[in-house]
């Protein structure tokens, strides 16, 4: 045979097999098929679709036309919307009418929108290959209380599975009752035996969370303070606080309906059921105290007045610890067995046109006092490794191309993710250059290809 011929029949062979070699070690970077389930863990709060006190005609701009039950003519040659609720193909998605642990529980929220969008699930179910549980968490409460709804959900997708661990993805306060859970729960309240959940945690995701307090939840401190404190007869005193009216109704919703009484959550505590008022109130200051600064980072924007009544705040919302690091910190977390990774986000520009007028306030005061933020956290709050634990890392922060306004807090859950989506030339670059079910299919690579 010719010497030629045989020369390029190995060339060709040994380039066809770097090839191959090249183009599997490709795919296998690639995949987003992680070795565990992903449980999902959601932000604080509800938000209704098209709220009361925002104009119809802003909310055709703002919310997804998937949304409107019904568009009728205007008479202006437009359309105007009738009514908006979730399709009832979502509604399987949290938050529910239905609670899978006690079939007891009811409640309404078919106008409110889901914590994670009907396409980011599928994403990770249907492309990704994923098994993916949501949990379903209560919207206005402590990291504890949050922490044992979640735990719930972590225990079932490892029943269903016969996994041995989870993948944990947790959007804001989501991210911190995650941390919570892995760091201070048994697996069972009353049986030691069964080990601790932080071994049933393989990594932990956090997304925009808020690790060293939100300021806006220092804000509503501030508030309750003047009213309740100094000019009444202290924290508990809710007729003082001018604000309550209105998050009532919205806190009344949200909680667990179990014939004519008001729970918190599925297998409440003590004083998580039968709520009256005052109960309601108090687990709303709760959730607020444990989102604020001064109890995530142990200090507070401009020396804020509501720190000067800090022990009798703690005392009347019950919490055990005076700080996030008296319950969850180096000796919990720090080499634990659980990989901790964060993916950070920061708005360049105001949008106007798109959100309101309290937004851009919050987001303009966070920015002026404590530097780049997605209109409700700061990215140095969201980011992993400022806090300094070996088994923390930061993958990434979202920022946009310059010429466009970056990325909002609530793009990370999926809602109005046609609206809150930049444009092609205002993205990241790639790979997260897509919307928001393309950016948690590459948290769920990311996992994938470090082994989760």
């Amino acid at each position: 045979m010719n010497m030629k011929l045989i020369s390029t029949f190995f060339i060709t062979v040994l380039y066809a097999t770097l090839l191959t070699t090249h183009t599997t070690a490709t795919a296998a970077e690639q995949s987003c098929t992680t070795q565990y389930p992903i449980v999902l863990s959601h932000h604080w709060g509800l938000r209704k679709i098209c709220p009361d006190d925002v104009d119809a005609e802003d909310c055709e701009l703002r919310e997804s036309s998937h949304l409107c039950t019904q568009w009728i003519d205007d008479g202006n040659g437009g359309q105007n919307c009738a009514g908006w609720q979730v399709p009832v193909a979502e509604r399987h998605l949290p938050p529910r009418d239905y609670n899978i642990h006690d079939s007891n529980l009811t409640r309404d929220l078919s106008t409110y929108h889901r914590y994670y969008s009907a396409d980011i699930v599928n994403r990770l179910e249907t492309f990704c290959g994923v098994p993916v549980y949501v949990a379903d968490k209560p919207a206005y409460a402590s990291n504890e209380a949050r922490a044992r709804s979640l735990r719930n959900t972590v225990l079932l997708a490892l029943e269903e599975t016969n996994a041995s661990k989870v993948n944990i993805i947790g959007m804001s306060q989501g991210s911190q009752d995650s941390r919570y859970m892995i760091a201070r729960l048994p697996v069972s309240d009353s049986d030691p035996s069964q080990g601790l959940m932080r071994d049933k945690v393989a990594s932990l995701a956090g997304i925009v969370g808020e690790h060293r307090g939100a300021l806006g939840a220092s804000l509503i401190l501030d508030a309750i303070y003047f009213t309740n404190v100094a000019g009444g007869d202290g924290w508990g005193d809710y007729e003082q606080d001018s604000i309550w009216a209105n998050q009532k109704s919205k806190i009344d919703i949200a909680l667990w309906q179990n014939g004519t009484q008001l729970d918190l959550m599925e297998t409440p505590k003590a004083n998580e059921q039968n709520l009256d008022e005052q109960g309601i109130y108090r687990h709303y200051v709760h959730s607020v105290t444990n989102l604020s600064r001064k109890y995530m980072y142990g200090q507070t924007a401009n020396n804020m007045t509501y720190q000067n009544s800090w022990p009798a705040l703690i005392d009347f919302v019950g919490d055990e610890a005076a700080s996030w690091e008296d319950l969850v910190n180096a000796s919990n977390e720090s080499a634990n067995g659980v990989e901790y990774f964060s993916w950070a986000a920061k708005i360049r520009i105001w949008d106007y046109g798109l959100w309101s007028n309290v937004e851009a306030i919050n987001f303009f005061l966070i920015w002026s006092l404590l530097g780049d933020n997605d209109g409700y956290a700061t990215v140095n709050s969201q980011r992993y490794d400022l806090i300094g634990y070996p088994n923390m890392t930061h993958v990434k922060t979202l920022k946009g191309s310059w010429l466009g306004r970056g990325y909002h807090h609530m793009f990370f859950s999926g809602r109005n993710d046609d609206v809150l989506s930049s444009g092609p030339l205002y993205r990241e670059d790639a790979p997260y250059d897509g919307g928001t079910a393309d950016f948690y299919e590459q948290v769920a690579r990311h996992l994938a290809n470090q082994g989760f």
